[in-house]
């Protein structure tokens, strides 16, 4: 009987899915693609406001049918929220406008949505997340922001910093902005507001479905300009991916972006740092170049755990003997990262055997000895909402440098990602080397450190 239980209500959370897939609708407005979703009518699409890239020329699809155009019904600024309208009935499901009330933390929670620019839907879940209210009961998008993110985000004409949300334990996808957000038994509970920009990662979160009455009612109209701090500070879906996709074992990481250091630092403020850790080590290194905020990197997403990795910008990343790798020969740089899925009560071992696997005669051997740099290195973990990530530098006796994180990330009750990244260094770097040796040893180092997961 337990089993037969167990069997119906897995049966049950995809037939409510099915059904949810049958009430979205690609978009795709100027440089963005995104998701959005039918409300109240056959004709009626809600979506994300900084999703719509030209508000003159936006196109939905309907599942396989043509793609229709749709005009600007309604704008609500401070929600991030449009409503658009084709001329006829695209579907004939839609979400209705009952209330519900809002779920409890640990509640799982679903989406599906269209990755960047795929044909087919996917599915994404989620948990509601635990967030300090700062205001009240209730969490606003105030509660989310670093303070130097919220000053930017101020200064934009949408959204307001005092929206309520959902704190989403989750990986939303890029092209996911606008899906509707549903809890196990088919309930409209937000909408997905694709994710504020940590640095390389994303925080994720909705916007609570209340807004949309008001979004309904509304008489704003749509900003005259888009200013391009939403492209650095929400996870907006532009057309900027080359569809450059590795896969290692059942992972599959997808080029997302490239950015500048000065771009993820606006966001993350990693040179603001502790003493000790990623603060020292932007310090050290910018006594060797001085392009570390113009350095680029290519950021590529593993679709299903989140796990984000770096790769100094026009590199290519391979996969080899188990692990993604990329490498300069001429300088005798390599970075190797790694992923696996393992159960929680092992960790620990884990995280041992990552490192050993990291650092080839790390414990002597014919090889060079390693000493730990506490300077550069975190002293512990950095935990943050869902993952914990450790960065340390070690040293040799020999020369050589390895910048080395390992993160992990609670994906569910029993189970965890676990991640490790490294950088090598053939040499001490020094003044007396050339600036071509100095930029690219630190752009490979800041590679390596700035690996992590998005939340």
């Amino acid at each position: 009987m337990l089993v037969l239980l167990a069997f119906s209500s897995h049966s049950q959370t995809g037939i409510v899915k099915k059904n949810a897939s049958q009430k979205i609708v690609r978009i795709i407005s100027g440089d963005r693609y995104s998701t959005g979703f039918l409300w109240k009518k056959g004709n009626w699409i809600v979506a994300t406001l900084h999703s719509i890239g030209d508000p003159d020329k936006v196109i939905v699809k309907y599942n396989n049918n043509a793609f229709k155009k749709a005009v600007i019904r309604k704008v609500l600024k401070s929600a991030d929220l449009v409503l658009l309208e084709t001329g006829e009935n695209i579907a004939p499901y839609f979400f209705d406008n009952h209330d519900v009330p809002t779920p409890g933390i640990d509640t799982r929670l679903f989406t599906v949505g269209y990755y960047l620019d795929n044909q087919n839907y996917q599915d994404v879940d989620f948990e509601v997340g635990l967030l300090q209210a700062n205001s009240g009961n209730t969490n606003i998008l105030k509660d989310l922001l670093p303070p130097a993110v919220e000053r930017s985000v101020e200064k934009l004409d949408f959204p307001s910093t005092n929206t309520q949300i959902l704190f989403l334990k989750g990986h939303l996808l890029h092209g996911f902005s606008g899906a509707p957000v549903i809890d196990l038994n088919g309930n409209l509970l937000g909408i997905a507001d694709g994710g504020l920009e940590n640095g390389a990662a994303n925080i994720s979160w909705c916007i609570k479905k209340h807004y949309l009455n008001q979004l309904e009612s509304s008489s704003e109209s749509f900003p005259s300009g888009s200013s391009s701090a939403t492209k650095i500070l929400f996870a907006a879906d532009y057309r900027n991916d080359d569809g450059i996709r590795i896969s290692l074992g059942d992972f599959v990481f997808r080029k997302i972006k490239t950015s500048t250091f000065n771009e993820l630092n606006t966001t993350a403020q990693y040179s603001n740092e502790e003493k000790t850790g990623l603060g020292a080590m932007y310090q050290y290194m910018s006594q060797f170049s001085s392009k570390i905020n113009s350095m680029k990197f290519d950021i590529y997403s593993e679709i299903k755990s989140g796990y984000t990795i770096l790769v100094p910008a026009g590199y290519n990343l391979q996969q080899k003997d188990g692990r993604l790798e990329t490498t300069n020969n001429q300088y005798g740089f390599k970075m190797i990262y790694q992923i696996s899925k393992i159960n929680t009560e092992n960790l620990n071992q884990s995280f041992l055997s990552n490192q050993k696997f990291l650092m080839p005669e790390f414990e002597g051997g014919s090889g060079p000895v390693w000493y730990f740099n506490p300077q550069a290195s975190y002293a512990k973990p950095i935990f943050t909402i869902n993952n914990r990530v450790q960065r340390m530098v070690y040293n040799s006796t020999k020369g050589p440098i390895i910048v080395q994180t390992i993160a992990d990330k609670q994906s569910d009750a029993t189970s965890t990602y676990f991640t490790a990244s490294s950088a090598y260094s053939s040499y001490t770097l020094t003044l007396q080397n050339t600036d071509a040796e100095r930029d690219i040893w630190t752009v490979f180092m800041l590679s390596s450190y700035l690996t992590t997961f998005s939340n």
